[in-house]
């Protein structure tokens, strides 16, 4: 059983909420709204996506260098052949225009996925930055609150220390 601590300012608050664990669960679930509370669960499942999706971009990028590579390769034998027979290297020539141009349009359907998440991104910064000003106003209140009981306080005990005296 814990005994009763008195808290006369705020430096005994501050020590008696780093004693006691559960009274510091217990100050930060009144002062804190759910959504803050919730924000670190939030923040680490955003990281996780975050370099899961960086991680595929990087797959992406490795296959269409691999894909690029290939290709390259692939032109450069098709001159050759070109050299030799006209007729077969134009055929060539148009399936491999066909799959750079199927090349290009899948870079550009990733140019736009990414640009949508860099926008998702901006939000979530600009949300972020709306969540920390209101938990700065939230905290400028409190200390504005206390401030006002402690005015209080000091008010009730002179009223006390009044009576006392004329009894």
């Amino acid at each position: 059983m814990t005994l009763p601590t008195a808290v006369n300012d705020i430096a005994d608050l501050s020590r008696i909420l780093q004693e006691n664990p559960e009274w510091r669960e217990h100050f930060r679930a009144l002062l804190l709204t759910p959504e803050i509370l919730e924000l670190p669960a939030a923040l680490a499942a955003l990281t996780v996506e975050v370099r899961e999706f960086i991680a595929e971009q990087r797959e992406i990028n490795a296959r269409a260098e691999a894909r690029m590579d290939a290709l390259t390769a692939e032109l450069r034998a098709f001159i050759a052949e070109q050299r030799e027979i006209n007729a077969r290297a134009e055929a060539r020539m148009d399936a491999l225009t066909a799959e750079l141009r199927e090349f290009i349009a899948e870079q550009r359907h990733w140019n736009e996925e990414q640009r949508q998440w860099n926008e998702r991104q901006q939000q979530w910064n600009e949300e972020q930055r709306q969540t920390n000003a209101a938990i700065f106003a939230r905290l400028d209140q409190i200390e504005a609150d206390i401030k006002d009981i402690k005015g209080d306080l000091s008010q009730l005990k002179g009223r006390q220390a009044e009576r006392d005296t004329h009894r």
